[in-house]
């Protein structure tokens, strides 16, 4: 039954995993894609009826490269439909361990992240430290104004309607901190004016480089 459940599941293929069954304890071994792939196995064998005892002798098959996992998390987060321009994500790949870092707006868009990452064919495991921003009316007003007033210069117009836009703008109780690229020095030196020029900025941290 735990080979049904996995094949259902298509985590199954040929032989792989190998399942031992013997009274109820059951022994998973062979090699899985991703840590996604070893935890879910773990999860439905032990959700099969008269499965008393799981041990897991899986092993995690290892990725082309570290900067393979990179790239590929990279489109992973890029197509996630939730990660806009109030959200600010970093990443380290180590021999297959990624470690997230960053802030986010809801604390829904960390785990969702944390799932994409580990979903990646050679990761090891997943770290999850990003962190979720206060929620905060007058932030959340804060971040539009900025938005609206930015996203408004002709140079970057055409990035408005964007998934994931250039120049990312972080706020926390009033703290802005801009992330990313402008196009242009000028864009730069005008988005940063911008920004010192609106009400309710109480610090503010550019750390936009420029578009190569």
């Amino acid at each position: 039954m735990v080979v049904d459940s996995l094949q259902q599941h298509r985590l199954w293929r040929g032989n792989n995993p190998m399942v031992m069954v013997e009274n109820g304890t059951v022994t998973l071994s062979g090699e899985v894609r991703s840590v996604w792939e070893k935890n879910e196995a773990i999860r439905l064998a032990r959700q099969v009826e008269g499965v008393h005892m799981l041990v897991s002798d899986l092993t995690i098959a290892r990725a082309e490269s570290d900067k393979k996992i990179s790239d590929d998390l990279t489109k992973g987060v890029l197509h996630y439909a939730r990660y806009g321009i109030f959200d600010d994500l970093s990443s380290v790949v180590r021999d297959g361990v990624v470690r997230l870092e960053g802030l986010v707006t809801a604390p829904a868009k960390a785990t969702d992240i944390e799932d994409i990452a580990s979903r990646i064919q050679g990761v090891q495991a997943v770290q999850n430290e990003i962190q979720t921003t206060p929620v905060s009316q007058s932030d959340d007003a804060l971040r539009n104004r900025l938005a609206l007033q930015i996203y408004q210069n002709p140079d970057l117009a055409t990035y408005a309607g964007q998934a994931n836009p250039p120049i990312h703008i972080i706020v926390v109780n009033g703290r802005v901190t801009l992330k990313g690229f402008a196009p242009s020095a000028l864009v730069k030196q005008q988005v940063e004016f911008i920004v010192r020029g609106t009400s309710g900025v109480f610090k503010f941290d550019s750390q936009l480089q420029l578009a190569r």
